[in-house]
């Protein structure tokens, strides 16, 4: 489904800022779509033509974070991979080598626990690099890289205070438990170098904002801004690097890497255009359900995934910045009425909001989806709505997705076909 629908739009569309959607089965969606029931979190974009600062501007504006070049000759990886970013991010912290580089790749990583050891592993990377075909002209940028992660690591992963960072002439020590990961990763094609850290302090929010300010003002001004480096090590990465990978899982880990191709001149790399894969998520919860919740400025999506019935969890989550807030509770296996009801009522005393929109919300339960005393505007995405086969009699729950408010809205309305008789489904009751 990816491969069909990502080529055919290919060929025939102007691909320049169009939304492809994380659910499958994968649609192009033109831009303004995320104000009609899709939204930023969940979205790629696409692109043509533009500058990294274009592209960093386009992020930081519509809060989507993951932009693929259109023309690249790989899209459909490059789709692929940001599908996993935005959907299932967590494979990436856990298995890069997996899921980053593709067609049988090689992975090797060291252990960062001190500054002291700097020179010595600086040494052992760059011998490693030394020994993959395709590097001589792209090792001093790989190198630079691999500084700014280093650093980055130690320096400032270990604050939660993203304006705060260590002078570097400070000795840095850490804990055998805390200690970083260089990684390098490579196929025939591509070589991958970054750094997980197990801290989850970086806010993408702010560094996508200090990138867009590196990009507009001059770098002295930059670098004049304050403590915290103000994103010009990474700034110089994206100029660097044909990809960019900055996945965050707040307060338990970070990784941040980049790509380069092999066997190409570091001028071409630099001129051609880049993937951008940024993502940034908090989980909570506890043996019962399980809260993930994405923040882009005040606009926030919350997933729940679980027993909702047996958990209050919810209670302690810190919705204070929010304005719209998204609830997808399509990975809730358990949830009673009087629980969804307990849950929205607890949405609705956070009278600060202004919009809730609930996706994937038992059809059965919607007569509990008005909390009070909210103020927000309540509306409905995505929902399992029941249709019957008026041939075989089977019934089937359907995801139907609202495009523009739209519903089906009485038991005459059509649905897609029974799957055992090939029958147009019916609605089973008025929506």
């Amino acid at each position: 489904m990816i491969i069909t629908i990502a080529k055919s739009f290919y060929s025939n569309e102007n691909l320049d800022n169009y939304y492809l959607t994380s659910n499958m089965p994968i649609a192009l969606l033109k831009p303004g779509a995320a104000s009609t029931g899709w939204y930023p979190q969940e979205c790629i974009s696409l692109y043509e033509n533009q500058t990294p600062e274009e592209c960093i501007k386009f992020m930081t504006s519509s809060g989507t974070w993951n932009r693929i070049n259109a023309r690249g000759p790989d899209l459909v990886k490059n789709i692929e991979i940001a599908t996993k970013v935005v959907g299932e991010p967590q494979l990436l912290l856990e298995n890069p080598k997996k899921h980053i580089l593709t067609d049988q790749p090689t992975e090797k990583r060291w252990k960062i626990h001190s500054t002291s050891q700097k020179h010595s592993l600086f040494g052992e990377v760059q011998d490693y690099i030394r020994s993959i075909g395709g590097t001589s002209a792209i090792e001093g940028a790989i190198m630079e890289a691999a500084d700014e992660f280093f650093t980055n690591s130690l320096f400032n992963a270990p604050f939660s205070d993203n304006e705060f960072s260590l002078d570097r002439s400070h000795i840095v020590v850490l804990d055998a438990d805390m200690a970083a990961e260089m990684i390098v990763i490579h196929n025939k094609d591509k070589i991958f170098i970054g750094c997980v850290d197990f801290f989850g302090t970086m806010d993408c929010d702010a560094l996508l904002k200090r990138l867009e300010r590196c990009f507009s003002n001059d770098i002295s001004d930059v670098i004049d801004m304050g403590k915290g480096g103000a994103g010009i090590g990474l700034w110089r990465i994206v100029d660097l690097s044909s990809e960019i990978f900055v996945v965050v899982e707040k307060d338990k880990r970070t990784l941040v890497g980049s790509c380069f191709p092999l066997g190409k001149s570091l001028t071409k790399t630099r001129n051609s255009p880049k993937n951008y894969y940024f993502q940034s998520y908090a989980t909570s919860g506890d043996t019962t359900l399980n809260l993930t919740v994405e923040k882009r400025n005040t606009h926030f999506t919350l997933r729940l995934a679980g027993d909702l019935s047996s958990s209050a969890c919810y209670k302690e989550l810190d919705l204070s910045e929010a304005e719209t807030v998204n609830i997808d509770f399509h990975q809730v296996m358990i949830a009673e009425k009087e629980a969804t009801k307990n849950f929205l009522n607890f949405m609705g005393e956070h009278t600060h909001i202004k919009n809730i929109q609930l996706d994937y919300v038992p059809r059965h339960h919607l007569d509990v989806v008005c909390p009070q005393p909210t103020k927000a505007s309540i509306s409905l995405g995505s929902l399992y709505v029941p249709f019957d086969c008026p041939k075989c009699k089977k019934s089937y729950n359907i995801l139907f997705k609202r495009q523009n408010g739209a519903s089906p809205n009485s038991s005459h309305d059509s649905g897609p076909q029974c799957p055992v008789c090939n029958q147009t489904l019916l609605l089973k009751e008025k929506f």
